[in-house]
């Protein structure tokens, strides 16, 4: 950890937090750095955020607007200040940050931060005891390095979008965000915390380099090896549609359950839930022709369509057979009881928009439980950070007015 260990007020809690005391000088703008960042803040991280100064992108984006969505979603926790890295002063000022913290995450392009002055070789031999992680498309190395990728090309060369194929349809992009969230920002959180606990042992920092589309091939489970075992049934996802046994299917209301009685003494459960004790030989995993598969599948539709959803999910409450709900909307996953035991939709205040929802860590800490306690205002803390580095307010109007960070009257008057 730093050996500063005050934390702002902000950031202080009324129970103690798993990361308190750790700094994080997060460069990232876009969202597998930004969430990573936000997950460490969550746990007590003292996170300070770069943004730049508005007007200097080429084009109005998202990543200015402190009351999009974007915004709600990954700076909670974080404290935010604004710096020009063009400028030789923003370099210095990285520079005296990256002194005072544990932990660096960018996601430019493979490059972009050295030529930026922000690169590792810069940040290492100002601050060897720093973990710098680097999270980008393809990595910073290979062939792919300076392609251009979003997540869908992510999920193309990671099978996830190969195998989320239903029949007569082309490949469908998973609607969750399973390479800059599942394969980049996850894993970055693992290797930063890994990297953590190495330099402890050690008291060496060093670099980490992410790559999202590599990130969600381990995300696929066993369904490479089973492609490479040739076993038929396994060969297929569970998110093409294609198994029988893992899928939705209508209901006679319109909606749809979601169902996955996947193994033997489970299927036959559900046959008897189901009244259909006659499909109990026809197991799933036996069925190695699509053919097959798609009559069951068939079977099954007039099956669900026979009740509503309701009526579906009170039979699985008393039988237990993994039948479930298809919730459509962010409406009905809050009135889920279960969302609503664990307490994982919170709210905030938040000045510019009053109560504001948020979704909260999928995990609970009996002593250090992870919290979202307050969400910043883009550059909000600009002046406060830069005199934590003993910038003298004459300072730091100097640099607000040749461009190096934002004067709060540009904040404040954005829409």
């Amino acid at each position: 950890m730093s050996n500063k260990t005050d934390q702002p007020h902000q950031a202080r809690s009324e129970l103690p937090q798993a990361l308190e005391g750790l700094r994080v000088l997060d460069l990232s703008f876009y969202a597998p750095g930004r969430c990573a960042s936000m997950v460490l803040a969550d746990l007590g991280a003292d996170v300070i955020c770069v943004e730049m100064p508005r007007g200097l992108r080429p084009e109005a984006s998202l990543l200015d607007d402190d009351q999009s969505v974007r915004w709600l979603l990954y700076q909670r926790n974080k404290r935010s200040m604004t710096l020009n890295l063009k400028t030789a002063e923003g370099q210095q000022i990285v520079d005296d940050l990256a002194k005072n913290v544990d932990v660096v995450i960018e996601s430019y392009k493979p490059g972009t931060a050295e030529k930026l002055g922000v690169g590792y070789d810069r940040i290492s031999a100002i601050a060897p005891h720093v973990v710098y992680c680097s999270v980008s498309g393809f990595g910073q190395t290979g062939p792919y390095r300076d392609l251009i990728g979003h997540e869908t090309n992510y999920q193309g060369l990671g099978l996830a979008l190969g195998q989320n194929r239903p029949a007569g349809s082309s490949p469908i992009p998973l609607s969750a965000l399973v390479g800059d969230i599942g394969g980049g920002a996850n894993f970055a959180i693992i290797a930063i915390l890994s990297a953590l606990l190495h330099r402890e042992r050690t008291g060496k920092g060093q670099y980490i380099d992410v790559s999202i589309s590599a990130g969600i091939l381990p995300l696929m489970g066993a369904l490479p090896y089973a492609q490479w075992m040739k076993d038929p049934f396994r060969s297929v996802h569970f998110s093409s549609g294609l198994r029988a046994d893992f899928r939705a299917y209508e209901t006679s209301d319109g909606k749809y359950v979601a169902v996955s009685p996947s193994e033997p003494w489970l299927w036959k459960r559900f046959c008897a839930a189901i009244e259909r004790n006659d499909l109990v030989e026809r197991k799933p995993e036996d069925l190695t022709s699509r053919r097959e598969q798609e009559a069951l599948v068939e079977e099954l539709g007039r099956v669900f369509k026979s009740r509503t959803q309701a009526e579906w999910v009170e039979i699985n409450s008393r039988a237990n057979v993994a039948i479930t709900p298809v919730l459509e909307n962010i409406e009905e996953v809050e009135q889920d009881l279960q969302v609503m035991h664990r307490g994982q939709i919170k709210e905030v205040d938040y000045e510019p928009l009053g109560r504001v929802k948020q979704i909260g860590l999928p995990f609970t800490m009996s002593a250090t439980p992870p919290e979202v306690r307050w969400i910043p205002t883009y550059g909000e803390h600009t002046d406060e950070i830069l005199g934590e580095l003993g910038f003298s307010t004459d300072e730091v109007v100097a640099l607000r007015e040749s461009g190096v960070c934002e004067s709060p009257q540009e904040v404040d008057t954005q829409p």
